[in-house]
């Protein structure tokens, strides 16, 4: 597992307890797009998760058949503007 602490950091700490947003390669309903990004969204359900460890985040983007977002997809804020306040807080990701 992988979290996205800002821009050019990453730490690999699988136990974290940090937020979650998802990404998906087809549209959702309700989900957003930004330029060059695949469809994100950070409530699952209704529901802001920001305390999730990696096997945990990635459980809850494939229930709902999404997937963590990939580092560069963070990176070139794709999930910017998706909700529960987590633009500048640590994300996981499913790259390193």
């Amino acid at each position: 597992g992988t979290a996205l602490l800002n821009s050019n950091s990453v730490t690999d700490n699988t136990g974290a307890a940090i937020g979650v947003r998802c990404c998906s390669d087809t549209a959702i309903a309700g989900w957003s797009q930004n330029a060059g990004c695949p469809y994100a969204d950070t409530e699952i359900g209704g529901v802001c998760y920001n305390t999730k460890n990696w096997n945990e985040a990635t459980a809850l983007c494939g229930s709902i058949g999404a997937r963590l977002c990939t580092r560069t997809e963070l990176e070139n804020q794709c999930t910017v503007g998706t909700g529960c306040n987590l633009d500048l807080s640590p994300i996981w990701s499913s790259t390193s």
